[in-house]
C-alpha cells in the first residue's frame, strides 16, 4: 500500500489536493513520502482480499507488467460506504488500458446521499458489468450479497466463483446465478454465467460498460477498440459469445457529468447482450482475447 501510494506521489499531487483535511496530512509528511519509492507501482500478480466486506480478486498475466490481460472482480454486499449496487461486478484491462470499466462516482450532489441516490444511473447493476435478470436489477442493502464465493489461484489461471443471486430481490425469479471469472494467464479472459431462475417474467441480459468503440457485426463475435483519433493507445480485443444464446447491441451513453466526462471523454458505450432462449437454465460462456 506504501509503494503504491509512494508511486503517484509528487509535489503537485500534494500541494494540489481538494481536500484540506487530506492535504494537511500529505503536507506534513511531504519528505517522508517522496523518499520512499518507487518511481512505478507495485503490479503484484494477484491480490486475494478475502474479507466478507470485499471479497476482492485481482489478477494480471506476470508480476511486474502492465503487458496482457488484467481481470479485478469482487462479491462482497450492498451495504458498503459509498455503495454502488454491484455484487459481482468485474473490470479488464488490456496493456493498461481500459477495456471493461466502471464509470465511478458522478459529482455528488444532495441526492447522492438520499432516498434518490439510486435513481442516478451510475450506482445501478444495469449499468455495471452484470446481469439485468427478468428485467429486475440488484438492491441495496446488506443482505444482498455475494455467496459461496471462492478464489483459486497458480502459476496458469486466477478465477473468482460466487453466486450472484442473492443480491438480486424476489422480483428477480432467480434460484441461482453462478458467475465465473477466470484469467488464463497470457492468452484469455473467461465469463462464464449458470444460470437457473424460477420464472421468465421479464428480459435478462448480461451488461458491459466499455469506454471503446464495439463492432456487433459478426455473429458471435463483438470488436472492441479505441477510435482511431482518440489519443489513446491503441487496444483491440475481441469478445466472443453463443449466438444462439446471446444478441448483442450496443448503447451510447452521453456524459454529462463533469467529474465523469474528465475520466472518459464524450461518452462510454453499454454491450448488451440479450438472453434468446426461454430455458430456465443455462449456461453462457464469454472470452475475451487481445488481438
Amino acid at each position: 500500500m506504501q509503494a503504491l501510494a509512494a508511486s503517484g506521489a509528487s509535489v503537485e499531487s500534494i500541494l494540489g489536493g481538494r481536500f484540506l483535511g487530506r492535504q494537511l496530512y500529505a503536507v506534513f509528511e511531504a519528505a517522508e513520502i517522496l523518499q520512499f519509492g518507487p518511481a512505478s507501482p507495485p503490479l503484484l500478480r494477484d491480490v486475494w482480499l478475502a474479507s466478507e466486506e470485499l471479497q476482492l480478486m485481482t489478477a494480471r498475466s506476470r508480476a511486474g507488467s502492465r503487458e496482457g490481460l488484467y481481470l479485478a472482480a469482487w462479491g462482497g454486499h450492498n451495504a458498503q460506504s459509498h455503495n454502488h449496487n454491484d455484487v459481482g461486478n468485474v473490470l479488464v484491462f488490456g496493456d493498461g488500458q481500459p477495456v471493461f470499466v466502471d464509470a465511478g462516482a458522478p459529482t455528488y450532489t444532495a441526492e447522492t446521499f438520499s432516498s434518490k441516490r439510486y435513481d442516478n444511473w451510475a450506482f445501478q447493476s444495469a449499468f455495471h458489468n452484470l446481469p439485468t435478470i427478468n428485467g429486475v436489477m440488484q438492491s441495496a442493502g446488506r443482505q444482498f450479497a455475494a455467496q459461496r464465493v471462492i478464489c483459486e489461484t497458480n502459476d496458469s489461471v486466477a478465477q473468482l466463483q460466487m453466486d450472484i443471486a442473492p443480491a438480486y430481490p424476489v422480483d428477480a425469479k432467480v434460484k441461482s446465478w453462478l458467475r465465473t471469472v477466470r484469467l488464463n494467464r497470457g492468452r484469455t479472459v473467461e465469463i462464464i454465467e449458470a444460470v437457473e431462475l424460477t420464472e421468465r417474467a421479464g428480459e435478462t441480459t448480461l451488461n458491459f460498460l466499455t469506454p471503446l468503440e464495439a463492432d456487433t457485426s459478426q455473429p458471435g463475435q463483438v470488436t472492441l477498440r479505441t477510435e482511431a483519433r482518440s489519443g489513446q493507445r491503441p487496444v483491440r480485443v475481441r469478445l466472443e459469445y453463443e449466438p444462439a444464446k446471446l444478441a448483442p447491441s450496443v448503447e451510447r451513453i452521453e456524459l454529462t457529468d463533469g467529474r465523469l466526462a474528465k475520466s472518459w471523454g464524450t461518452h462510454l458505450n453499454r454491450l448488451v447482450l440479450r438472453a434468446r432462449s426461454s430455458a430456465l437454465k443455462d449456461t453462457w460462456t464469454l472470452r475475451l482475447a487481445q488481438e
